[in-house]
């Protein structure tokens, strides 16, 4: 069994384009005998773009949602409380210059 954290990024982009790689890779995760875990920060950054998805896109807010479901269903969510506080601070200085919102992102093996 693989495991990867998935991020908001790869996520906006299966949204945009579900029949790509990326949305391939997720959408077929069970398959290949792969997991997804996700903060559950992903769903309120997510949040935040979907008039920005909508836009892109050009579907309406209800597809849109529809393949977010879709994606979601193939994470397994970990309540950001759970998160060791240790592990935020070992990443700090992982994403200080880039997203300091990836900090919930960067896994324990990384750090």
């Amino acid at each position: 069994m693989e495991i990867y954290i998935i991020d908001t990024n790869l996520i906006f982009s299966a949204v945009l384009r579900s029949e790509n790689p990326i949305g391939q890779f997720i959408l077929s995760a069970h398959q290949n005998n792969i997991e997804f875990y996700a903060p559950e920060y992903l769903n309120i950054e997510l949040e935040r773009y979907i008039p920005k998805l909508i836009e892109i896109s050009e579907m309406d807010e209800k597809e849109v949602r529809r393949i977010i479901n879709l994606l979601y269903a193939k994470i397994t969510f970990i309540a950001d409380h759970l998160i060791p506080f240790e592990f935020y601070q070992k990443a700090v200085p992982l994403v200080r210059d880039v997203d300091m919102d990836d900090l919930v992102f960067v896994p324990d093996s990384t750090i």
